[in-house]
């Protein structure tokens, strides 16, 4: 099975809490996020490695994000004097 868009646009909102789970699923999907349970069903297990999966490049990408940002205001805070 593959994770349509409106189905990975859903699971990042209830992960981070934009959104309320509305259907057993997706409650019980918040559970397994919190780790309060396993991922049962064959969707909610794509669902949960699909979290997983996001999770992990939004880690690796922060720390190059910080980087930048320092660089900027280092390059732009004297001009702004």
């Amino acid at each position: 099975m593959l994770l349509t868009k409106t189905e990975k646009k859903r699971v990042i909102q209830l992960a981070k809490g934009v959104v309320h789970p509305e259907t057993g699923i997706e409650k019980h999907f918040m559970n397994v996020c919190k780790g309060r349970g396993q991922a049962c069903t064959p969707k909610e297990k794509e669902w949960f490695a699909y979290w997983q999966e996001y999770s992990l490049k939004k880690k690796q990408t922060q720390p190059f994000q910080e980087k930048l940002m320092e660089i900027l205001k280092e390059y732009y805070l004297p001009f702004s004097k």
